[in-house]
């Protein structure tokens, strides 16, 4: 890309943008490359709505500049493809995903069906389902954070903090989850100033990772993908970071 003339108002933020996009020739620049590059935005580099209209913004009356030259390298802006309300229409279509998959999964989605329960989708019911939503995130923060960061910050002698990590050698979770991230886990648990309860699947592993912890043992049944006889029995591990048997603690 190259630098050009624009107003003073623009010329910072595009310049620093500029730096960010690197070589990318205009020729490459189409309505996939700019839902591409939003969804970079939000995913990889976690920035703020704002931040993501006004990088928008600019570079799109650059591209403006660039389409009313002239020039063969780029009829269209593609930037001007992108529908109103992008970022709302993003997180319908996300929520249409989530509800409709099986199994709620992050990725290789598949559409679900069942022969005993209605689809997970009921327009007729969404506000009233977002409205829940609401009430019960009103009094709370949500972050964006890795498992560690997040104890870091909010590490105190009363807090409790619950941990349910990506269950150990299953997939679907959309984040790779390695062997080691278990063990670091217990390794900072070891040392927190609050309390912490981690649920997992019962998996040798990580019983060897969590050695030491008090670890009760619960029964429970699959029922992703059937019901009845065809649930499946398995067996998870609750992970506490005290004694609860010496010390038990009420959540209310």
């Amino acid at each position: 890309m190259t630098k050009v003339s624009l107003p003073s108002s623009d010329a910072s933020l595009l310049n620093a943008l500029l730096e960010r996009l690197g070589d990318q020739p205009l020729t490459g620049l189409d309505y996939q490359w700019a839902e591409n590059w939003v969804k970079s935005m939000k995913r990889r580099d976690v920035m703020a709505p704002s931040t993501i209209c006004h990088y928008v913004g600019a570079l799109a009356r650059y591209f403006d500049w660039v389409v009313r030259s002239g020039t063969p390298l780029l009829a269209t802006n593609p930037l001007r493809l992108l529908p109103k309300r992008y970022a709302i229409q993003g997180a319908a279509r996300s929520y249409y995903l989530q509800k409709s998959c099986f199994g709620g999964k992050l990725e290789g989605q598949t559409f679900g069906t069942a022969t005993t329960t209605p689809p997970g989708l009921n327009l007729l019911r969404l506000e009233e389902e977002l409205s829940a939503a609401h009430l019960r995130l009103a009094n709370t923060f949500v972050e964006r954070l890795g498992w560690a960061a997040c104890i870091e910050r909010y590490d105190r002698p009363h807090t409790l903090f619950y941990l349910d990590p990506p269950y150990f050698e299953t997939e679907g979770y959309g984040v790779p989850f390695p062997y080691t991230e278990y063990e670091k886990m217990a390794d900072r648990l070891r040392s927190i100033k609050g309390r912490a309860i981690v649920s997992l699947n019962d998996h040798p592993a990580i019983r060897e990772a969590f050695n030491g912890f008090h670890i009760e043992t619960v029964d429970i049944r699959y029922t992703v993908g059937g019901s009845g006889d065809r649930a499946a029995a398995r067996k998870e591990l609750i992970i506490f970071s005290w004694d609860d048997t010496a010390q038990p603690a009420g959540l209310f």
